[in-house]
């Protein structure tokens, strides 16, 4: 993989299993869940992976960063130390539910929650973390709605909580976190934000055709030059124009002043969509990222991905992003690198069903090749009608046939690639990864420059 580029959505080893994937959780069904957390609650959902609702913390005893996204249990956490690569690494957590992470660190500790779980306490982002029980205001009961949640602390370690999902709940909340022993906010918390029918991307529909609904949701507080970014999603995580909006404020909680430049970060066609509930970091050189969530839609509404984009203010200090599909390099700069597959003449030794051979370039991510199940060795050949100077690829894995309960489990895909030149039989070129040992359901990879005029991809068994 290069030490230079990277590619979204990223390329993150042994994805996690979905929040809602097989069978119901212990979590699941131990609380009455509101009716927006129950999709898919009955007992015949598809088994998918997914990472998605992400936060990075950048930790600075050890300078490296750490991801943290939804998954099934919660118990999944990225590192990288070059902000490129990124490690896989498992933590224990009690609750057993591990939607909408939220991370901070103070005074030598770490903080993490997830959406109606504990607030947990580590020495070490990998743990290991321990329960302080859950988040409650002055007369003792839990919060209301601890949905979405976001944990920030200032420069003067005061450390805050963010919270809800508006309309359903009124909004969003926060509020200053007066104890940690046992938690405790101070005070009663403080109203934000609330669905705005006048921002018409904040309306619910793939169209936004809702004037009267939206999911806001997914709040997260970032510090930048003395101002506070309050970031939120809407309308709608299924929808692929989902997207991410701030308000900015003088204080942690407000009062906050809508940015104009919202949505900051919006994208509804492509491989790389559906771009929201994020949040802002810190990487290297001390310039600001946005990592956020963006969906697949093949076995499941929220089978989701992550990317990230670097964030730009403009002379209003309003965030600004651009979403990319193509190779960046690290400083955020496009790499020059254009798709040169999407659309074009393909073949394949077979199909399965409807999932014919040209879903597999249309740049879309909701359709896919699929081979026949009894194919030995399946290939599907691109043919680009002219010879390109190829240098990437990026290969979405589609994963149709996972079944934890009967121990069908994700594993490395073993390929190889074959690249001819124009008028050549025999290749020019081959990349074998049979040897593959990494579990990558989204592989993107650099090479030496590669003239091909077609491409095969095997699949090896």
């Amino acid at each position: 993989m290069s030490a230079t580029l990277y590619c979204n959505p990223l390329p993150l080893p042994q994805l996690p299993r979905g929040r809602y994937s097989g069978q119901p959780t212990a979590f699941e069904q131990q609380f009455d869940l509101p009716d927006a957390f129950c999709i898919f609650f009955g007992k015949d959902r598809p088994d998918f992976r997914e990472s998605g609702d992400v936060e990075v913390l950048h930790y600075q005893p050890d300078g490296c960063w750490y991801l943290f996204g939804s998954s099934r249990a919660g118990d999944s956490v990225y590192r990288s130390r070059d902000f490129l690569t990124w490690e896989h690494f498992q933590i224990s957590l009690t609750a057993g539910n591990g939607y909408a992470p939220a991370v901070t660190q103070r005074s030598g500790k770490v903080y993490l929650s997830f959406s109606l779980s504990p607030l947990y306490e580590a020495d070490h982002p990998l743990g290991p973390y321990h329960s302080l029980g859950y988040l409650c205001d002055q007369r003792g009961a839990k919060l209301k709605a601890w949905l979405d949640p976001a944990l920030f602390t200032d420069d003067d370690q005061r450390m805050y909580a963010y919270w809800g999902y508006g309309p359903a709940d009124g909004g969003l909340f926060g509020a200053e976190i007066e104890s940690l022993y046992p938690p405790v906010i101070k005070g009663e918390p403080t109203f934000l934000i609330d669905f705005n029918r006048e921002h018409l991307w904040e309306r619910f529909g793939e169209a936004n055709e809702d004037p009267d609904f939206s999911s806001l949701e997914g709040a997260s507080m970032f510090k930048h030059e003395g101002r506070y970014y309050l970031l939120y999603s809407a309308n709608g995580a299924g929808f692929r124009n989902y997207a991410e909006g701030c308000y900015i404020g003088s204080s942690p909680l407000g009062p906050f002043e809508y940015a104009r430049s919202s949505p900051f970060a919006r994208q509804s066609t492509g491989i790389v969509n559906s771009c929201a509930h994020g949040g802002f970091v810190r990487g290297p050189d001390n310039q600001v990222w946005y990592f956020y969530s963006t969906c697949i839609r093949q076995r499941h509404e929220y089978e989701r991905r992550i990317g990230r984009d670097r964030v730009f203010f403009n002379a209003a200090h309003e965030p600004q992003v651009c979403i990319s599909a193509s190779p960046r390099h690290l400083d955020g700069s496009d790499a020059g690198l254009l798709p040169v597959s999407v659309n074009k003449r393909v073949d394949s030794s077979s199909h399965e069903a409807w999932n014919i051979d040209r879903y597999a370039i249309d740049d879309c991510t909701h359709t896919w090749w699929q081979p026949a199940f009894n194919d030995p060795q399946p290939w599907l050949t691109l043919e680009l009608r002219r010879e390109f100077a190829l240098r990437a690829i990026r290969i979405l894995w589609s994963e149709v046939n996972l079944d934890y309960e009967r121990g069908i489990l994700p594993e490395p895909v073993k390929y190889r690639l074959d690249f001819y030149r124009r008028g050549e039989s025999e290749p020019s070129r081959t990349l074998d990864f049979s040897d593959q040992q990494e579990d990558l359901v989204v592989d993107f990879r650099t090479f030496a420059e590669i003239p091909a005029q077609r491409v095969r991809l095997t699949i090896l068994q």
